[in-house]
């Protein structure tokens, strides 16, 4: 009751933009005093809280009317969202094993998820697959540093969408960048090399499917510049290009 009664209060008096951070903070101290009592019901409190706040965070100002410097406000204050749901992952404990390695999972790709729909609204959208690419990488660089498997998972997942993307939208892409390079031409290259990259960082170490994973990032990948090619290679050279590439591969 006490829960649900904070919870209302959150609702009518905190400011709408404001809302999910305050969920999300108010889980964080539910756990913290779930680990403390020990008193684990709170932990199924901060649960539900969690799941309030990313659907705050991610319905506020669906129009996005308020922006702060061409970015839009909620995509910025969902950000703690995300930091928060990452928290509650590391410090979540259960009765039981399987509980714990459940909720972090869980926790983390909501994390995850949250920070790839905060980039897509945050991003300029030449740019977006190019930020999940980044972020990928990240994923897998952490991944690495603390020896836990499913951000290679959600690094892999990451990767699918900049490829879609990449294929979907960015090959569309007419305007000229820096000095005079296409935009389609820099943005595809970054997506393409961020893919080659991962194609051995985001795999976990002795998975079964590391092969698979590593076969499906290169030839991702090499059809992207591939297709690249076809649109960016001067008239006439088009083979010639492909040929070059096959041979540096």
């Amino acid at each position: 009751m006490g829960t649900a009664l904070i919870t209302g209060l959150i609702y009518f008096e905190v400011p709408e933009f404001w809302q999910s951070f305050a969920a999300i903070a108010f889980a964080v101290v539910l756990l913290e005093i779930s680990q403390k009592l020990p008193y684990y019901v709170f932990i199924w409190h901060a649960h539900i809280l969690s799941a309030l706040a990313i659907a705050v965070a991610v319905t506020t100002d669906l129009g996005s009317t308020h922006v702060w410097h061409s970015i839009p406000l909620h995509a910025l204050t969902a950000v703690p969202v995300g930091a928060g749901l990452y928290l509650i992952a590391k410090r979540t404990k259960a009765p039981d094993t399987e509980g714990v390695n459940v909720g972090r999972a869980a926790y983390t790709w909501a994390g995850s998820g949250l920070m790839a729909w905060i980039l897509f609204e945050a991003t300029p959208a030449p740019w977006i697959g190019v930020s999940w690419i980044v972020f990928a990488i990240a994923l897998a660089f952490v991944m690495r540093r603390i020896q836990y498997n499913p951000l290679a998972w959600q690094a892999n997942a990451l990767s699918a969408a900049a490829v879609v993307r990449a294929f979907t939208f960015n090959y569309t892409l007419q305007e000229k960048s820096w000095a005079g390079f296409s935009l389609r031409l820099i943005t595809v290259s970054l997506v393409a090399a961020g893919i080659y990259f991962l194609s051995r960082k985001a795999v976990a170490r002795d998975a079964e499917s590391a092969r698979v994973i590593t076969y499906l990032h290169t030839f991702s990948a090499t059809a992207l510049l591939s297709l690249l090619a076809w649109y960016e290679a001067p008239s006439g050279w088009l083979v010639a290009v492909w040929a070059i590439f096959a041979l540096v591969l």
